[in-house]
């Protein structure tokens, strides 16, 4: 057994028992930067432990909040292998079980990642599964439901294992997008978002991300990393504005360790103004003359105070 404490560097009682590693496996590798949200990893070492209500679950957020980093970090820490897929429009779920495939001369099946994680058991992390044709949604009910899976094209019947476990992750909780940010996310049937738990993964906190931008880029000027999280948090509350549409840019976590990274790089090689090479090229780039100039506004406002 390990201490909770130790393993995830967040002060939560308890002590959980990661599994044993089997080669060949695909495991995530742990992140040591990672910053755990204690409510939020209390509610999934229940699900991996198999204490939930059911053993799917939907991660909700907007983009580069760090929904499927929250399940690899979890998993990685307690040794747990991640099939992940990524879902369109176009995704077929029934690719997800195997195909036949050509091996030495001979047609042979090989299973896909569906039918692997059945079979060892760990995480099935299928990304945006909101963005999945609803035909294709409907036909994982079966898994979902825990019950045992017949493979068509090979009549064999798959189990699950008792460790297995669906994730899907999308920007919206299955009822379309209401922001007009996310195009491609699909209305979903309730009969299938009803079979899931939900998490909401939102961004963290200010002191969060100075923390993680401290973790990450540790040289970095202290006053620079607090302009970078003060300048986040204002675009994401004009970009999120529902209906109104302000910004129709934002600044994910994701893309705030991006430009902290570059702007480190850029001081480090010289540049006059490394801090705006770095947010031109991680987000202004491309983007409409108005918006661009919005955020330039902002900056300029933090830069000065």
């Amino acid at each position: 057994m390990e201490k909770i404490s130790k393993l995830f560097g967040i002060n939560i009682p308890g002590e959980v028992r990661p599994r044993r590693k089997i080669e060949g496996l695909p495991y995530p590798e742990v992140n040591p930067n990672f910053v755990f949200q204690p409510q939020r990893l209390m509610k999934l070492l229940r699900f991996f432990a198999g204490q939930a209500a059911c053993n799917n679950i939907l991660l909700i957020g907007p983009a580069g909040a760090g929904k499927t980093a929250l399940i690899e970090q979890v998993a990685a820490r307690l040794g747990w292998p991640v099939w992940a897929v990524s879902c369109s429009g176009k995704a077929r779920a029934s690719h997800w079980f195997g195909a036949f495939v050509l091996r030495d001369g001979a047609t042979v099946w090989q299973d896909g990642p569906l039918s692997l994680a059945l079979r060892h058991g760990g995480i099935f992390l299928a990304d945006e599964i909101t963005r999945l044709d609803p035909a294709e949604q409907m036909a994982l009910v079966r898994v979902l439901d825990g019950g045992e899976v017949t493979i068509p094209e090979t009549g064999e019947v798959i189990k699950p294992h008792k460790l297995f476990r669906f994730v899907g992750t999308g920007n919206s909780g299955g009822f379309g997008d209401e922001t007009g940010a996310y195009t491609g996310e699909r209305v979903s049937s309730f009969a299938f978002v009803d079979r899931f738990l939900k998490m909401e993964v939102g961004y963290l906190s200010e002191d969060g991300e100075r923390s993680l931008l401290a973790r990450v880029v540790p040289d970095l000027p202290g006053e620079i990393r607090d302009i970078l999280v003060r300048l986040a948090r204002t675009i994401r509350d004009a970009s999120q504005a529902a209906g109104r549409g302000d910004l129709r840019v934002n600044m994910s976590t994701r893309a705030l360790l991006a430009v902290a990274r570059e702007a480190w790089a850029y001081q480090m090689m010289g540049f006059a103004n490394p801090l705006q090479e770095a947010l031109n090229d991680v987000i202004l780039t491309g983007t409409p003359r108005e918006d661009r100039e919005a955020v330039q506004t902002i900056l300029d406002k933090f830069i000065r105070s």
